[in-house]
């Protein structure tokens, strides 16, 4: 019964280090995209007209965390698929990634680590989007902290 206990603790133990990490990386998502929604309606961050690099840039000089980072946080777990692909199929996807990483120069940002706050939708760009996100984050701080 002693084992079964001891064994149950840590279980417990690393189920809670989980949700906590999952928390935290919910809340500097939702923390990262208000911050973008006010620059943009502040005119702070300018996103038209603008060459993407440079928009990835700018995010990355303000202190915005890229997707990398907040995957730090808690990595995503590749779940693996139950259809099987073709073998032509994987030789492209491994030659896009391969392209992808080859464009990006050493020291240099992916442009995909912003894609979380650059792909959001124009119509949640709104006022009334940041005091929902605010709302969401105050929800996730209160749920981490009562952890």
């Amino acid at each position: 019964m002693k084992e079964f206990f001891v064994l149950r603790k840590s279980l417990y133990e690393r189920r809670k280090e989980h949700m906590l990490a999952r928390l935290l990386k919910e809340y500097e998502t939702l923390s990262n995209k208000v911050r973008f929604i006010q620059g943009v309606i502040s005119g702070e961050i300018k996103v038209s007209r603008v060459k993407k690099r440079d928009l990835v840039n700018n995010l990355k000089k303000m202190g915005f965390k890229t997707q990398s980072q907040l995957n730090e946080i808690l990595p995503e777990k590749k779940r693996p698929s139950v259809q099987a692909q073709p073998e032509d199929a994987v030789d492209e996807q491994q030659a896009e990634a391969i392209e992808e990483e080859e464009v990006v120069a050493a020291g240099e940002i992916s442009v995909k680590e912003y894609d979380y706050l650059l792909t959001m939708q124009i119509l949640s760009l709104t006022e009334e989007r940041v005091i929902e996100l605010e709302k969401q984050m105050r929800d996730k701080r209160a749920e981490y902290e009562l952890l």
